[in-house]
């Protein structure tokens, strides 16, 4: 499970970002990347991280294994992200199907990518 300082919770924060954010595919998720304006009362080296699953995906269980499995996945490789990042990690169904040893190195190729936006 993420730290909590780096957890997106919000439902605006997930519409804002949505609207805002630069998409990166992958064949398991999208992540959608957005660099807030910096604001009173906020950190700017602040990274927070969402996950959303659509219910198309499946029942309850088998949405939350997969935020789950992406969610220990980015945890992972938390040193590796850029601060001051806004991610939100949209699942597909595709994750669903498979473990953490093919969702990993996913995550890991799109943080690298994430490094050079």
């Amino acid at each position: 499970m993420l730290p909590k300082e780096f957890r997106l919770s919000l439902e605006k924060n997930f519409r804002r970002i949505k609207k805002y954010a630069r998409p990166l595919n992958t064949p398991y998720f999208t992540v959608l990347i957005n660099r807030p304006p910096h604001s009173p009362g906020t950190s700017p080296n602040q990274t927070k991280i969402g996950f959303v699953v659509s219910t198309k995906v499946g029942k309850s269980t088998v949405r939350n294994r997969a935020k789950r499995l992406l969610s220990e996945s980015v945890r992972l490789n938390l040193d590796k992200i850029p601060s001051g990042l806004e991610l939100v990690f949209i699942i597909r169904s595709s994750a669903v199907e498979v473990g953490l040893e093919k969702i990993q190195p996913e995550v890991e190729k799109v943080l690298e990518r994430i490094k050079s936006v």
